[in-house]
């Protein structure tokens, strides 16, 4: 969660879609994600929620961009 939170400056819409994007992808696992949950002892858990929270940091940062971009 902690890699999808990086770079939010306030407590607004930007965490709560940070939290969302992660959860969404924490579940759906796609793009190798659930590849990763399979490594060796407790690497897999932590290698797939990392992988999991860098979609969910490009996600909401995507949609902050056409959230700029639609206001400006």
């Amino acid at each position: 969660m902690l890699v999808a939170m990086f770079g939010i400056s306030s407590l607004g819409w930007e965490l709560l879609a940070a939290l969302a994007f992660f959860r969404f992808f924490d579940i759906v696992k796609p793009l190798g994600v659930n590849t990763l949950q399979r490594l060796e002892g407790t690497w897999g858990v932590v290698a797939d929620d990392l992988l999991a929270g860098l979609y969910a940091l490009l996600a909401w940062r995507s949609l902050a961009w056409l959230v700029a971009l639609a206001g400006a």
